[in-house]
């Protein structure tokens, strides 16, 4: 019985790292980087109106539908990326949270530094 729950919850795992994978390649450069512009680019698919401005509930909205974990507590995760405390995500906010992601200064956002981050933010235990 608990071999068959770790083996269902390694799965639930390994889907949900390719979705994640997926996305990215989907936003990298083709050298497989995300620059800055890119990586707003990402958070950008929420925006559902085009308006250039993520509110919380396009972002809500768009955090279900990528079915990325921990559903209900998109408002927090929000709250987190709204850098500039104005009840919106704008291309500013996504430049600091670029910083916060790009970790180790060279200007390129590998996936392995997007996941650490992407985790270390948005998982509830």
């Amino acid at each position: 019985m608990m071999l068959k729950f770790v083996l269902a919850v390694s799965l639930v795992a390994s889907a949900y790292c390719a979705s994640l994978h997926n996305l990215f390649d989907a936003f990298a450069g083709a050298d497989g980087f995300m620059d800055s512009t890119e990586f707003a680019d990402f958070w950008f698919q929420f925006d559902m109106d085009g308006d250039g401005i993520v509110s919380k509930l396009e972002f809500d909205s768009g955090w279900n539908q990528a079915d990325f974990r921990d559903k209900e507590h998109a408002p927090f995760f929000f709250l987190e990326m709204d850098r500039v405390p104005d009840e919106q995500l704008t291309r500013e906010d996504f430049q600091h949270m670029y910083n916060i992601f790009e970790s180790d200064g060279d200007g390129r956002l590998t996936y392995q530094e997007f996941r650490n981050t992407f985790d270390a933010l948005f998982k509830v235990d």
